[in-house]
């Protein structure tokens, strides 16, 4: 939680924390629902995801995925 309010105050950042699971592809999809539905980006966005892998320890990061929803 911590990291997300840091990464609020950068020009934007629009942080948002990721479902867990144990499964990298299902959170991935959950999360470009989520900014589909609820936050309302169309279409060809861009959204770059920095998160941790589904069995690495809390706190990690171990992934950065360029996503076009």
């Amino acid at each position: 939680p911590h990291i997300v309010r840091r990464l609020a105050l950068a020009w934007g950042v629009r942080p948002r924390r990721l479902p867990t699971g144990r499964n990298t592809d299902a959170r991935v999809e959950a999360v470009a629902k989520r900014l589909r539905d609820e936050e309302g980006l169309p279409p060809g966005s861009a959204v770059v995801l920095v998160m941790g892998g589904a069995t690495d320890p809390v706190g990690t990061t171990t992934m950065i995925k360029l996503l076009r929803l």
